[in-house]
């Protein structure tokens, strides 16, 4: 094992990392699916069961699947825990052609709009629309009326009743991770931060509704390569949970792979704040109880390394005896403080019980956090 760890290309230089579904949503710091693909095959066997208890995005569970081990991810985010859902779930090309036709159908009235004007006394469907978009309460809400400009705003409204409209849970998922991806970019937010900033010179984005649809036919294109990618016995759970409080049986797994939050570097709860709010989540609330959340509070690396070492903890705890734990690990600095996870990953992990397997560095330049200089990969062992 020792020497394919040591063997392994970690840096990924030119590896494809948008293959299948891992680019249905816009995720910061993502885990590179080979990183996560070769851990899961140095440390597992097929029918093995490994669990990811900061799930993100999914990419861990997408490649357990492909792998034929069974995957249990869990997350704080529920824009995580439903994009995640949505990129390993297959769901049938019938039923997703059928989701993009009835999608186009319904939102036809507002691709066919031939003048800006975004009211209409008519009785169209057009007229219909309008009555039900100006009636809704986002209209002059102050916090849409502030991040969406008033041709989008309306646009993104009704595509948004129309997206709720749909009774298929999964679908209607399916459907709100491509609104959820254009929201950026048809918002008021500067394109050039991956935060969402106000930009006060930004102009109002193209129309909405054509993008959403196009985005839409992308993701449903990725959504249909999962069509017997991987067998249905695979089909990864994911859970809405924190990390401190894993919801499972002593020695019931058989290895942790995790790509851990970097303290305050990647604030997920604020990056996502739009697809958030669009949702129905408070921004606030979440970013409060994530592990390194609240990054602009004095005792944010405390309360970081509080959570991470409830989160080592758990994993220890679920881990069958003999089993690994696998981390990929930046060092973000913090209020000018180069913060050292590796160093304090050892720590708390030695003083749990792990003992240090190995520790490789990658330096490739083919990373999601590529101001940090490098990463490491530590291996443990319970």
């Amino acid at each position: 094992m020792l020497d394919r760890i040591q063997s392994s290309d970690w840096d990924c230089l030119d590896c494809d990392t948008q293959y299948l579904t891992h680019a249905i949503h816009r995720y910061s710091g993502k885990f590179i699916p080979q990183i996560a693909r070769q851990a899961i095959e140095i440390l597992t066997e097929p029918g093995d069961k490994v669990l990811d208890p900061y799930c993100g995005s999914g990419t861990t569970l997408l490649e357990c699947a492909l792998l034929s081990r069974h995957s249990i991810g869990i997350d704080l985010s529920p824009l995580a825990v439903m994009i995640s859902r949505v990129k390993t779930t297959p769901v049938g090309h019938a039923i997703l052609e059928d989701l993009l036709e009835r999608q186009m159908n319904a939102l036809d009235p507002l691709l066919q709009r031939s003048q800006p004007s975004l009211f209409t006394n008519s009785h169209d469907n057009l007229g219909l629309m309008s009555e039900k978009v100006i009636g809704d309460w986002r209209w002059t809400d102050p916090w849409y009326v502030k991040w969406f400009f008033d041709s989008p705003r309306f646009e993104l409204i009704a595509i948004h009743q129309v997206v709720m409209s749909e009774p298929d849970p999964l679908c209607r998922d399916v459907l709100l991770v491509a609104f959820s991806d254009i929201l950026r970019s048809s918002s008021r937010a500067h394109g050039g931060y991956p935060n969402v900033m106000f930009d006060k010179r930004k102009s109002e984005s193209s129309p909405v509704t054509a993008r959403y649809l196009a985005r839409l036919a992308e993701i449903i294109r990725s959504i249909d390569t999962l069509d017997g990618a991987f067998d249905k016995e695979y089909q990864p759970e994911v859970l809405l949970g924190d990390a401190q409080s894993i919801p499972m049986s002593d020695a019931t797994v058989d290895a942790v792979i995790t790509h851990p939050p970097y303290v305050g570097s990647i604030p997920y709860a604020e990056y996502g704040v739009l697809s958030l709010v669009w949702l129905g989540y408070d921004p606030r609330e979440l970013d409060r109880i994530l592990t390194g959340g609240k990054r602009q509070t004095k005792d944010v690396v405390d309360r970081f390394r509080n959570g991470f070492d409830r989160m080592i903890s758990e994993s220890h705890r679920v881990l069958k005896p003999n089993k690994m734990m696998f981390m990929l690990l930046g060092n973000p600095t913090v209020k000018g403080q180069v913060i050292d996870l590796t160093e304090m990953a050892i720590a708390i992990a030695t003083g749990i019980g792990f003992s240090v397997y190995a520790v490789q560095v990658r330096r490739g330049k083919n990373r999601r956090a590529n101001l940090m200089g490098h990463e490491s990969l530590l291996f443990l062992r319970k």
